[in-house]
């Protein structure tokens, strides 16, 4: 499921899901300081997601908000088991608790 890049590294395809732009731009500067990371595509919501993930197959983890405008994290992740899609999935808050 990893990709190969150019130094022979496997790396993992990622997709950030976050409808801040500050928030978004730090998960992916934390998650690239990985070498096994690569994010290959981010959007600022989860009907968006749901677009890349049809378009994308290649995508091998989520890093999602829990709390979107119109879906939820919560439901992005149904929506992807449903498609029955072998995908690890982080759910992200700043949240103390999820309601």
């Amino acid at each position: 499921m990893e990709s190969v890049t150019e130094n022979s590294v496997m790396k993992i395809r990622t997709l950030i899901v976050e409808d801040e732009p500050p928030t978004a731009r730090f998960v992916r500067n934390l998650v690239e300081r990985e070498q096994e990371f690569e994010v290959t595509e981010m959007c600022e919501s989860a009907e968006a997601a749901v677009h890349v993930l049809e378009k994308n197959p290649e995508l091998e983890l989520i890093i999602t908000d829990i709390r979107l405008a119109e879906m939820s994290g919560l439901e992005l992740l149904k929506k992807v088991r449903q498609a029955d899609r072998e995908i690890r999935l982080i759910i992200i808050s700043g949240y103390k608790m999820f309601e």
